[in-house]
């Protein structure tokens, strides 16, 4: 059931999905939680200068300079954007102490082949697999992949060198646990006993991430449905919420507007907990719940509906709505 309110007709063709989710947010917590703890924070300088940290580690990988990656990245350069690819399991799996084989598991579950990326070899596994890596037996995985994601790694440690740091302190954490004594939780105070390295690794950004999106999300409920003067209230609904991603109902005719103030109070609440690394959050519009939802502006500039490209959706009941969205 939907509230009324504003005088709009309650009809299902009133309502919009949005999706609205943080931009890198572990990265972000992570970064905070070394600002907090060390002073200084090399990932927190270049998320706050506005730069893309996986274009930026595939420039080191590449050994060039933000700059000259990033005019790489807008032609369009295949090689440069395989190495930007590429860049994405190490930045999300070295935080977290990743070895060399998880990252290259981990990464080819989302498709990312370090060597065929890299132009190292045309078929994965060609110049051989091994079933051991640093001492431990694993699956039998590609040579070529495991090298460079050790290199990469290596490379990523050079890129935010205050990681070496916080794995130390990390990797005595979870030592003490062993003794019980327990992790303290970043802002929450939460106490945690851990042994694991890995865990206690991981344990300090995600919480931070994780506390900070359930508060905003609360701020986001609050506003719909006690704060008569938004125009949140009595438009719109928070109807699924995932991790860092909240997904709302909102109503048609004041959808941009519900949708930039939700924005507004994701990166607000997620703010009380990242105080010094920029948050950002964009807002994506659709009639049905798609994955890939970007955020997409009509010709006054308004944000609109989002579809895939109409090869990719060719369900005949939704092609002429689609087609009006698009052209709007």
């Amino acid at each position: 059931h939907h509230p009324g309110g504003r005088g709009i007709p309650m009809t299902v063709d009133n309502w919009l999905y949005c999706s609205c989710d943080y931009n890198m947010l572990e990265m972000c917590t992570l970064a905070q939680v070394n600002y907090t703890w060390q002073g200084y924070s090399a990932m927190r300088d270049a998320i706050n200068a506005g730069h893309d940290l996986h274009s930026r580690l595939a420039a080191r990988l590449e050994g060039i300079t933000y700059e000259e990656a990033m005019v790489r990245r807008k032609a369009g350069d295949k090689h440069f954007n395989n190495m930007r690819q590429s860049a994405k399991p190490i930045n999300f799996g070295k935080g977290g102490l990743m070895g060399d084989a998880k990252v290259v598991f981990t990464a080819r579950k989302e498709g990312v082949r370090f060597c065929e990326l890299a132009g190292v070899q045309e078929k994965c596994g060609t110049n051989g697999k091994v079933t051991e890596w640093n001492g431990r037996t694993i699956s039998p995985t590609c040579v070529e992949c495991l090298h460079l994601a050790k290199r990469y790694g290596e490379l990523w440690f050079q890129e935010f060198p205050e990681m070496k740091e916080y794995h130390r302190r990390v990797i005595a954490m979870a030592r003490a646990g062993e003794r019980g004594t327990p992790l303290v939780s970043e802002v929450t105070g939460m106490l945690r006993l851990e042994t694991s390295a890995n865990a206690a690794s991981n344990h300090f950004f995600q919480s931070l991430a994780s506390a900070g999106a359930k508060h905003a999300s609360w701020l986001l409920s609050k506003e719909m449905y006690t704060d008569p003067s938004s125009v949140l209230y009595n438009n719109s609904r928070l109807v699924v919420f995932v991790h860092d991603e909240t997904f709302t109902e909102l109503r048609e005719p004041v959808a941009h507007e519900c949708a930039m103030r939700q924005a507004e109070i994701m990166i607000k609440g997620m703010r009380e907990f990242c105080p010094d690394v920029t948050i950002r959050a964009e807002p994506a519009l659709a009639r049905r719940w798609f994955k890939g939802a970007e955020k997409v502006l009509d010709k006054q500039g308004r944000l609109k509906p989002w579809w895939p490209k109409s090869s990719e959706w060719k369900w005949g009941p939704d092609q002429e709505q689609a087609q009006k969205d698009r052209e709007a």
